[in-house]
């Protein structure tokens, strides 16, 4: 049997986050483009032609933790704890947890989407 693409721990945050956020806020630190996909699609129930569909490229680990670095970022993520850098870390408050997942937020900014 093939191995999951996202672990329990990544489902659940990602039903937490469609059930407590709008889809559009919701960003992806997760080990690759095919797991961020996957939340994307399956779990948060986005269109699957849609600009952010198109842009999976910027789904990879290196550039979702890139965009929690500079403030770039949606304003929530379902990340994969384990991944997450201490800069990452320290920005963001902790919405949810489950186990080795979370749902992550950063500070709002200018032109952030309404998320609730």
């Amino acid at each position: 049997m093939p191995a999951p693409i996202v672990s329990v721990d990544l489902h659940d945050a990602g039903v937490w986050a469609r059930a407590n956020l709008a889809p559009e806020c919701v960003d992806y630190v997760v080990a690759g483009r095919d797991a961020a996909y996957w939340l994307h699609l399956a779990v948060l129930g986005n269109p699957r032609v849609n600009v952010r569909t198109a842009a999976l490229d910027d789904y990879s680990t290196n550039a979702a933790i890139g965009r929690w670095i500079e403030g770039t970022s949606a304003p929530y993520a379902v990340v994969d704890r384990r991944l997450l850098p201490a800069d990452v870390l320290v920005a963001a408050t902790v919405e949810r947890s489950f186990d080795t997942a979370a749902v992550i937020t950063r500070p709002p900014a200018p032109g952030d989407p309404p998320c609730r």
